[in-house]
């Protein structure tokens, strides 16, 4: 994608990636917005982190704020106050890209809507993360991720038949909803190539649960038949399934075909025709046999006869994933120093490119650590960031 204009070289300018010369200003806060941010960052993107001077609402959740901030700049400026907003009005204009996921009245009364954005950079691209959208009786409210899980019917369909509704641990709300608004950034900027017109960009968080619920429909006749995870969460049916072993660890097993199914079925010791046993007794079956053997006797066996199958993960699985030697020599996990935390050691961009590479060199900012150096890259000088500073205007931390 051709950046809106020339950019003045400095090191953010000058890095590597398919994104490289592309500037986007980051006004979000918590999850689903700067994560949508960081992953352009990853790609090579010149991200501006602006944050307000007591800091992003999600900085004192350290580890959480850390893992979805990497390979910004972050620049600290009150948006209430004149000279504040003109300073974003200044990025703006030479932005691709100005991302929020605040709520619309918000932006609007702060003065960065679309409409006034526009006014300044008509090929901007302008996306705003939403949580039930601009439009329709549920517009005025806000949520997070947890909201969005019981909206979308998630946290029921988690918990197992009868049970009552649990939370989805992490945040797939907050970060699919992220990488839906990478993506459309994207597509985007790739329209804004052929036609040199920038557009508005919404990403509603609630619809990220329609996602996961996508294998569902409704036909004339009705709904149609629906998956349901058993009392005790643990699958689908006796072929997609996490069994108890041996020693306590537990397996799963992920048999979508019918030789995989065979398959199984012959190194658990049964014939084919248990095929045609009843769900729940087929499953009682599986389940006394995988007892019988530890968890890695039948990983070695179940694979040998192409079985799809992993040990799940116990305590300490996140020291685990992040020293994976797959993951490590990939490039899926990667390590860089912080300024505060020292080295620090987390996921990856899932990307590969063989031309255009992406480089994660930049660790989470402190908040205002980029303060001087985008003013100076606009043209302000030292006594007016000094002067802008000494109102409480700006935040100038120490690299």
């Amino acid at each position: 994608m051709k950046p809106s204009g020339e950019h003045d070289g400095s090191p953010a300018a000058r890095r590597r990636g398919p994104l490289a010369g592309i500037r986007s200003v980051d006004c979000g806060m918590f999850a689903a917005g700067p994560y949508a941010a960081m992953l352009l960052a990853d790609l090579g993107a010149d991200v501006i982190k602006l944050e307000p001077p007591e800091g992003d609402t999600m900085r004192p959740t350290e580890k959480a704020f850390a893992g979805v901030q990497r390979g910004k700049r972050s620049i600290a400026v009150d948006l209430k106050t004149p000279e504040g907003l003109e300073i974003f009005y200044q990025l703006a204009a030479r932005a691709d890209i100005v991302q929020h996921n605040l709520r619309g009245e918000v932006a609007q009364r702060l003065g960065i809507g679309y409409s006034r954005v526009c006014e300044i950079n008509p090929r901007v691209i302008y996306c705003h993360g939403t949580g039930f959208g601009s439009q329709g009786p549920l517009r005025k409210i806000g949520g997070f991720e947890m909201n969005y899980q019981a909206h979308g019917g998630l946290e029921s369909a988690q918990a197992g038949e009868g049970n009552s509704p649990v939370l989805i641990c992490g945040a797939p709300m907050d970060l699919f909803t992220a990488m839906q608004a990478a993506s459309a950034i994207l597509m985007a900027l790739r329209w804004r190539d052929e036609t040199g017109q920038g557009q508005y960009l919404e990403i509603p968080q609630f619809a990220t649960a329609f996602v996961f619920e996508s294998q569902q429909y409704i036909a004339p006749g009705g709904p149609g038949p629906r998956f349901t995870l058993d009392a005790q969460q643990t699958g689908l049916g006796p072929f997609y399934r996490i069994y108890e072993t041996a020693d306590g660890r537990w397996i799963c097993v992920s048999c979508a075909d019918r030789n995989s199914q065979q398959a199984l079925l012959s190194a658990a010791g049964l014939d084919a025709g248990a095929l045609m046993r009843e769900r729940a007794a087929l499953e009682h079956e599986l389940a006394e046999k995988f007892r019988d053997r530890p968890a890695q006797v039948w990983m070695k066996s179940l694979r040998a006869c192409g079985v799809p199958c992993e040990i799940a993960q116990e305590t300490g699985h996140v020291e685990k994933i992040l020293s994976d030697p797959q993951a490590m020599e990939r490039g899926r996990v990667v390590e860089y120093e912080h300024p505060v935390y020292g080295r620090l050691r987390q996921t990856g961009h899932l990307m590969r490119f063989s031309k255009t590479p992406a480089h994660i060199d930049r660790p989470p900012p402190l908040c205002g650590q980029h303060t001087r150096e985008v003013l100076q890259e606009l043209g302000y000088d030292a006594a007016r960031i000094a002067a802008l500073e000494s109102k409480g205007i700006i935040r100038c931390a120490q690299n």
